[in-house]
């Protein structure tokens, strides 16, 4: 009975909490790529990236960085916001998941 209440307090919390702030993370997040959109074709970054690295991981990471300093500052800053919110969404969802994990337990 009591697992049963928590679950509901839980997901009223989630849908009040959580939600809206991955939904404007989310939302920040794809304004960004759309912005980038027109100064980056990321497609095409990874696949050379692929290419020059073959399966070395860090030839892979040396590209990228490569690429990355040699981007206008503009872009750069845009790919540090995204990096930025990206890391924002996973902490919020690690919480979430967390939270959602320790309601099981007890």
């Amino acid at each position: 009975m009591s697992n049963k209440i928590l679950w509901k307090v839980y997901t009223i919390w989630f849908l009040r909490r959580i939600v809206p702030l991955m939904l404007a993370q989310a939302f920040f997040l794809v304004i960004f790529l759309k912005l980038l959109a027109d100064k980056i074709f990321f497609g095409k970054v990874m696949e050379n990236a692929v290419l020059v690295s073959g399966s070395n991981y860090w030839k892979f990471f040396k590209y990228l960085l490569g690429a990355f300093f040699q981007t206008h500052v503009a872009v750069q800053l845009f790919v540090l916001l995204i990096l930025g919110i990206g890391a924002l969404l996973l902490r919020d969802f690690g919480r979430a998941l967390v939270s959602y994990l320790k309601t099981f337990k007890k």
